[in-house]
């Protein structure tokens, strides 16, 4: 499906399948010659193959999300993006970076860190907040979080964007252009160091904003 959109899109780029399942392979490959697809299709176990290099994983709906970060913390040496669902992007308070919600148990959940990709239980007791559900402040209505990235990702071209250590002349100076006539009084320069450093870590693990969808859920506003 994703090369049928590519070539509409006049897109040359390579699309690697992989099917351990010699039938299954052998259909694709006749799907790919028949509608002539920039498809190459490999007949292997992609569980048994390491220091594969990619620019963007993707993976069918079959595979839950914990067996798919698996897969590519431990067999891709190198890839660019990686198709992570924004809405289980978390943080928690008094820990830092991102949290990537993995599983939920009976007294909380189970997540990953974005920093240093270790797992461990959070409490339903601790205070999360989905980065899918915060805005910011503007002097006409409250933009929610992913709107800014999605502006950030695009002024950057996929790239980071200045660090959040910068001074507070520069940090203001630069969200001004990400987010003109963002709200001076409600929104600090913590706020702005902690949404650029947010972007970065979600930037440099992988996550490509010009393919997420916004949300039309209730927002919280920083």
């Amino acid at each position: 499906v994703v090369a049928i959109i590519l070539k509409n899109m006049k897109n040359n780029m390579d699309v690697h399948l992989y099917e351990k399942s010699y039938h299954k392979s052998r259909f694709l490959k006749e799907v790919s010659e028949k509608l002539n697809l920039n498809t190459k299709v490999f007949q292997k176990n992609i569980f048994e193959i390491k220091n594969l290099e990619t620019g963007t994983v993707m993976s069918r709906a079959f595979k839950p999300m914990p067996v798919v970060l698996d897969l590519v913390y431990e067999n891709f040496s190198k890839y660019k993006n990686l198709n992570m669902e924004f809405s289980k992007i978390i943080s928690v308070a008094g820990k830092p970076g991102l949290f990537h919600a993995i599983s939920q148990t009976k007294s909380g959940f189970i997540v990953e860190s974005l920093m240093d990709k270790k797992r461990f239980p959070i409490p339903s007791t601790n205070n999360v907040s989905l980065l899918e559900n915060i805005a910011i402040y503007t002097y006409e209505e409250e933009v929610p979080l992913l709107t800014v990235f999605k502006s950030m990702y695009e002024k950057t071209a996929g790239k980071e964007a200045i660090s959040h250590k910068e001074s507070s002349q520069k940090l203001t100076a630069y969200f001004s252009e990400i987010l003109p006539g963002y709200d001076e009084e409600r929104v600090y320069t913590s706020n702005i160091k902690k949404v650029i450093q947010w972007y970065n870590l979600l930037v440099t693990s992988g996550v490509d904003f010009s393919t997420i969808e916004a949300s039309k859920e209730n927002t919280e506003e920083v």
